[in-house]
């Protein structure tokens, strides 16, 4: 792998909110239009080859801190091994410099296979004290594991792989195939896509430029303390939004010793809030408020408990396609059933799942809006809509699926948003036909002044049992 780590990620994400950490997230699960996923959301290009390609034998030699891989970081290579047997676990040593962003990068299985391991990496200090895990890498493409983590002290550090089942507390798997190979490396800060903390002010008018490389940007930065807030600006065009992903902080989460707390999305002034999260509790993956095409602010503000010994964060923002939007001139119309928008779906000829979208605006309180979509015989229909958990200042979004004649179809055909997790109904066997969904809303966030939800409808023919 290069030694600077070369941050790509080729296209943006679209990832639902609320799935599961070991479990792929639904197609297209109502979030952007652009259904692609980063070919790699954080790792660098490999250039590298691995130490040891040669046959891997049951005791592989690295099964505790006294026998750990020494990996050389400057060089550039990483270390080939596998989880031989049940509950085998693999150690590795490294040196880090204090001031340094540190990835260790786990590839090992692309493309979320059954048959290959699904791994997961602890970090643990000169001391031999973890100060990090991962299971699956955020955003979540595959079960690879990956940590990002600002080095303290200068030192020798260690890094432990072990296979999820065991990690669990599940029933142990492991086998000779369930091969991987580990990189260390260092954020290089004259990448593009790299945006380093700056720490020059609180404010609007100290704003740092984030940094962006095919519409994908990176950013690290440090809590002074326990107020800090950090801003940075961007620009987005027509049909796109940002989709700022968090990093999980803590002992379990990439080992910032503060979670971020406040996030939102300003105008170029900073007085108007367009879109925001509390994440202080960990609860969030993402911020991605529907914005026009214009100049904003993204503000990032420390957890607001006591300051901790290494307060960082780490944010993958992304330049996301966006859904299409709600016919305005229809506000009025689909209010009521028989106005229903109807959603343009679209079917993918490689997997024949056939999806729609839509960006819908419900201004007021108590707003209703339909939208209208088809299933052919034999498919399953998925539906998810999010609103405040991507930042939205709209409060109590309520999911229908109504029949052609706006009854409710029986449960569960109805799911409302939470606090931190969008409104999904999954997998209803509806005859073939037209369906609407039924959006209706609460309150608003006096505080937030957008009024967006997201929607997607996906339906796939069931694969048959083996």
């Amino acid at each position: 792998m290069n030694l600077v780590w070369i941050l790509t990620a080729l296209a943006a994400p679209a990832f639902a909110i609320g799935c599961g950490d070991d479990t792929p997230p639904p197609a297209d699960s109502g979030m952007p239009g652009d259904s692609s996923t980063p070919t790699d959301s954080s790792t660098p290009t490999d250039s590298g080859t691995p130490t040891d390609t040669g046959t891997l034998p049951v005791d592989d030699g690295n099964d505790d801190f006294s026998e750990a891989e020494a990996i050389t970081v400057a060089d550039g290579t990483g270390a080939m091994a596998a989880i031989q047997v049940p509950a085998d676990a693999d150690f590795f040593s490294f040196d880090l410099t204090a001031g340094d962003w540190a990835i260790i990068d786990i590839e090992a299985n692309p493309d979320d296979d059954t048959d290959m391991v699904d791994t997961v990496v602890q970090l643990f200090d000169s001391s031999m004290t973890m100060v990090a895990e991962n299971d699956d890498s955020v955003p979540r493409v595959n079960t690879d594991s990956e940590i990002i983590y600002l080095v303290p002290t200068t030192g020798t550090y260690y890094a432990k792989v072990l296979e999820f089942s065991d990690w669990n507390g599940d029933t142990a798997e492991g086998m000779a195939s369930y091969t991987y190979t580990i990189t260390v490396g260092t954020v290089g800060t004259t990448v593009p896509s790299v945006t380093i903390d700056a720490e020059g002010g609180d404010d609007a008018a100290s704003a740092q430029v984030m940094n962006f490389d095919m519409d994908a940007g990176f950013v690290f930065g440090t809590f002074e303390d326990d107020s800090d807030i950090d801003v940075f600006s961007f620009t987005v065009i027509a049909d796109q939004f940002l989709d700022v992903n968090m990093m999980p902080a803590g002992m379990n989460g990439y080992g910032s010793t503060s979670a971020i707390g406040n996030i939102w999305v300003s105008n170029a002034a900073g007085d108007e809030i367009i879109g925001r999260l509390n994440n202080s509790t960990g609860s969030f993956d993402d911020l991605g408020p529907a914005l026009p095409p214009g100049d904003y602010l993204l503000h990032v503000e420390h957890g607001g408990t006591a300051a901790g010994t290494n307060d960082f964060f780490v944010l993958k923002a992304f330049k996301s396609t966006e859904n299409p939007a709600e016919n305005a001139a229809n506000e009025a119309a689909n209010g009521v059933f028989g106005g229903s928008e109807a959603l343009t779906q679209t079917r993918d000829m490689d997997t024949m799942v056939n999806r729609g979208f839509i960006l819908a605006q419900m201004p007021t309180p108590a707003d209703v809006d339909y939208f209208s979509f088809m299933v052919a015989t034999g498919e399953a229909t998925s539906v998810f809509c999010g609103s405040k958990s991507s930042g939205s200042g709209v409060e109590g979004l309520t999911l229908e699926i109504r029949n052609a004649d706006d009854s409710v179809l029986a449960p569960p055909a109805s799911a409302a948003e939470t606090a931190t997790e969008g409104a999904f109904v999954e997998d209803l066997m509806l005859t073939a036909g037209t369906y609407h969904i039924r959006l209706s809303r609460g309150d608003q966030d006096l505080t937030v002044t957008s009024t967006f939800v997201r929607c997607g409808v996906a339906n796939v023919v069931p694969m048959a049992a083996p």
